[in-house]
């Protein structure tokens, strides 16, 4: 039994000191989230409002317009790195290049869904808020802590 238990306590010692010296789990974590904010905040939602307006009778014509639309948030959005411009800046970017996918949204959602384009929009803003709110601690280049 103490065996297992130092040879458990042992492993942990080893791989925590790999994972200071390494940073990845941190670094990953960061990159995630950094990207996400990078062009692809509608990205894991577009599939479902897509499916959602087609089930509610979207014509072939409105779905290419709003796949369309897709795109253009996608390389509009990406016009603006963060924390390359001030928060303010990067938050109207994005809130000005998603208007007309959160229009042509609302237009084929159910009413009990037109929520959720403006939803997925107030999260986006939520997360830039507080990605420059932390701005010092997510791009922190210290092995152990930032100062």
């Amino acid at each position: 039994m103490q065996y297992y238990c130092f040879s458990f306590v042992l492993a942990l010692s080893v791989n925590a000191e790999y994972a200071l010296e390494k940073r990845s789990a941190h670094y990953r974590l960061i990159r995630d989230i950094t990207s996400t904010n990078r062009n692809r905040f509608l990205e894991n939602s577009r599939s479902d409002i897509i499916e959602n307006c087609r089930r509610n009778g979207m014509t072939a014509q409105t779905q290419s317009k709003l796949e369309k639309a897709f795109d253009d948030v996608e390389v509009c959005a990406g016009s603006k790195r963060i924390y390359s411009v001030s928060e303010a800046e990067f938050t109207k970017n994005i809130n000005d290049c998603s208007k007309e996918v959160v229009r042509l949204s609302k237009a084929c959602l159910k009413e009990s869904q037109s929520y959720f384009p403006e939803l997925l929009i107030a999260m986006r803003n939520s997360v830039t808020s507080f990605l420059y709110a932390n701005k010092d601690v997510i791009t922190c280049k210290s092995k152990l802590f930032c100062s």
